[in-house]
C-alpha cells in the first residue's frame, strides 16, 4: 500500500513544491524537528472517507514529550518511535526510503541495500533494522508521518511485532541498532555495515518466504535476525588465518578457534547486551529470563557457525536432515544456523549489478590483506596477491563449489530458492565464465 502512496506523493511534491511551505498541502514542514507528536486531537481535519489533510494544525509538536531527542508518533492510541536520524533526511529521501523499506519491498530478493545506504546517509543497518525489528510500528510511523493515512490499523499491518511479544522498548531497539552499526568499520570494503544490513535483509527473505517447509518460532526468528545484525560486528577486515598467522591478541584470546566469530559474540553480549553495555541499548532487559537465555544461546550458536571452516559441516548436517528415513523432533537450530550461513555467502546469488559490486568489494578486502601480509613478511593468503589473482576465476570457483551447492540444499527447505534464485546464480556464473574467456584471450 505504502509504495503506491509514496509514488503519488513524489509526483504531488514535484508539481506543488511552491505551495508546500505556504501550508496549502501541509500545515507546517516539521521534518527538521528532533521530535514530534502526531496526536489524535490534532488530526480533527482528517476526513475519514478520503484521508485528506486539513490545512490547519495537521502536525503539532508536544514539547512535554521531548526527551533525549526522542521522536514519537501517537495515533489512535498507539505510539511509534522513529530514529532521530530520520529527521536529518530531506523529505524526498524520507519518501524514497519509506518506499524501499515497505514490507513488500523488504521481502524481495532484488532488494537494493546500496540504495538504502545512500538514502539513509550511510546508516543502512539502523534504518533497515528499525524497519524489520520494530515492525509494524516502524511502518505505521512512516505511513502516518508522510501520508497522514488512516487506511490501516496497526494490528492489520504486516510485521514481526517483536516489540510487544518480547516487551522491547522501541527506543531501546533503535539505540541498540545505532550502537551496533557504529561498531562496524566503515573503511572495510566488504565487512562493513552495508554487508551486515544486506545479510539481515537476506535472512528476512528466507524466513518470510511462503514456500518454506519449516516454520521457526518467533523467538528463533527474532534471534536469527539479531544474529544477522551482529554477525560481523567489529570485523577488522582480515581473515581468521591472518589473525592466527600474525599472532594477534584475538587469536591468543580465542585460542585460534573461530577467532573473529567468537569476537563478534563477545562484543555483542559483553559490550552491548552485557554488564559493560548501556541499559538503554539492552533489548533483552524486559524479556522473560528463560527467553533471554535461549536468545543468547541461539545467537551465539548461529554467529559462531558463520566461520567458513565449518562450511562442509553445514552441508553434511543439512543433507542428513533432508533424508526421509531419519526423524528429528526439532531442526530449528540447525536450520537457523544454515540460513545465516547461506545469507552470509549470498552475494553471488544476488541480481547481476549487486552481485558484481559485492564481488569486487570482497576481493579488494582480500587484496588489502595481501598487501598487509607482504608488509609483515607473512605467507600470502590464497586470494591475497592483487598482481596474480584472477577475480573472475576466484568468483567462478566460489559459485561452483560453495554458493550453488549451498543454495541447492536450502532449496530443499525453501522451494522458492530453487525456482527463483538458482537461475540467478547460474547467470552470474556465466558472467564470470565470460570474463575468464576474455582474460585467456588477452593472454594469448
Amino acid at each position: 500500500m505504502f509504495g503506491a502512496l509514496a509514488s503519488l506523493l513524489l509526483i504531488t511534491e514535484f508539481l506543488f513544491q511552491p505551495f508546500l511551505t505556504s501550508g496549502i498541502l501541509y500545515a507546517t514542514q516539521i521534518a527538521f524537528l528532533p521530535s514530534f507528536l502526531l496526536t489524535t486531537a490534532s488530526m480533527q481535519g482528517v476526513k475519514s472517507s478520503t484521508h485528506s489533510l486539513s490545512t490547519k494544525d495537521t502536525f503539532t509538536t508536544d514539547t512535554s514529550l521531548k526527551s533525549n531527542n526522542e521522536s514519537l508518533s501517537q495515533i489512535g492510541g498507539f505510539t511509534s518511535y522513529a530514529p532521530p536520524e530520520w529527521f536529518d533526511l530531506d523529505r524526498n529521501a524520507q519518501i524514497k526510503l519509506a518506499k524501499i523499506l515497505s514490507w513488500e519491498s523488504l521481502s524481495k530478493w532484488d532488494f537494493d541495500i546500496f540504495e538504502v545506504s545512500k538514502l539513509s546517509e550511510g546508516q543502512p543497518l539502523l534504518f533497515l533494522g528499525w524497519a524489520l525489528l520494530s515492525s509494524p510500528y516502524s511502518h505505521y510511523f512512516m505511513d502516518h508521518y508522510l501520508m497522514g493515512s488512516y487506511s490501516q490499523k496497526i494490528k492489520e499491518m504486516e510485521g514481526y511485532n517483536f516489540i510487544d511479544e518480547f516487551n522491547i522498548p522501541q527506543k531501546s531497539m533503535v539505540d541498540f541498532l545505532r550502537t551496533v552499526e557504529r561498531k562496524y568499520k566503515p573503511d572495510n570494503p566488504y565487512h562493513n555495515n552495508i554487508h551486515a544490513a544486506d545479510v539481515l535483509q537476506t535472512v528476512h527473505f528466507f524466513l518470510k518466504d511462503n514456500s518454506s517447509q519449516v516454520q521457526l518460532s518467533s523467538l528463533y526468528v527474532f534471534s536469527s535476525l539479531v544474529g544477522a545484525t551482529v554477525h560481523d560486528i567489529g570485523h577488522p577486515g582480515f581473515t581468521n588465518d591472518f589473525m592466527k598467522n600474525s599472532h594477534s591478541d584475538l587469536a591468543v584470546r580465542y585460542e585460534n578457534q573461530s577467532i573473529l566469530e567468537s569476537f563478534h559474540v563477545n562484543l555483542t553480549f559483553h559490550e552491548i547486551l552485557g554488564e559493560e553495555g548501556n541499559l538503554e541499548t539492552n533489548i533483552l532487559r524486559a524479556m522473560k529470563p528463560e527467553e533471554a537465555l535461549q536468545f543468547k544461546n541461539i545467537v551465539t550458536e548461529i554467529v559462531l557457525t558463520t566461520d567458513m571452516q565449518r562450511h562442509k559441516e553445514h552441508l553434511t548436517n543439512m543433507t542428513e536432515f533432508l533424508t526421509p528415513v531419519k526423524s528429528y523432533n526439532d531442526i530449528s537450530l540447525p536450520l537457523a544456523k544454515f540460513i545465516l550461513h547461506v545469507a552470509d555467502i549470498s552475494n553471488c546469488a544476488k541480481p547481476y549489478r549487486s552481485s558484481i559490486g559485492w564481488s569486487y568489494r570482497v576481493m579488494e578486502e582480500f587484496f588489502l590483506q595481501g598487501d598487509r601480509e607482504k608488509e609483515l613478511d607473512l605467507a600470502l593468503s590464497p586470494l591475497g596477491d592483487r598482481d596474480t589473482t584472477s577475480i573472475a576465476v576466484s568468483q567462478s570457483n566460489f559459485i561452483q563449489y560453495v554458493v550453488r551447492p549451498s543454495f541447492e540444499l536450502l532449496g530443499g527447505y525453501i522451494p522458492t530458492v530453487g525456482t527463483h534464485i538458482l537461475p540467478i546464480i547460474d547467470e552470474n556464473a556465466k558472467y564470470w565464465q565470460f570474463e575468464i574467456a576474455k582474460e585467456q584471450k588477452d593472454e594469448c
